[in-house]
């Protein structure tokens, strides 16, 4: 994946998410830096199943409302910017089940 690319991707995604959600990237923020050390974003493009944890842990183990949250949050922007809505729920279930690489692999291949 071209690094400039994914920088592009990342500030899409960080843009959209303050457009629409005001306050939730710095309200994840502390969250991912006090568990893991980075910013939500990066951690998106980092190890995407790490950030899932942290929304789970916020909505106490509820699935449904954490792939919601995930989904309108963070998937959907990347397929807005790729213009591959079809990948939601593949983008999602790679997340969930933890296949970052395929998940990276994937982004690559559509960037």
């Amino acid at each position: 994946m071209s690094r400039d690319k994914l920088e592009e991707l990342k500030k899409h995604v960080y843009s959209q998410v303050t457009r629409t959600i005001p306050g939730f990237l710095s309200f994840l923020g502390v969250l991912c830096r006090v568990r893991y050390g980075v910013d939500p974003v990066s951690l998106l493009f980092s190890s995407p199943s790490n950030l899932y944890a942290v929304l789970l842990m916020h909505y106490c183990g509820d699935v449904n409302t954490t792939d919601y949250a995930f989904t309108i949050a963070f998937i959907n922007p990347i397929v807005n910017y790729l213009k591959k809505p079809e990948l939601t729920m593949l983008l999602l279930e790679l997340v969930k089940t933890g296949r970052i690489k395929e998940f990276l692999d994937l982004l690559a291949e559509h960037l």
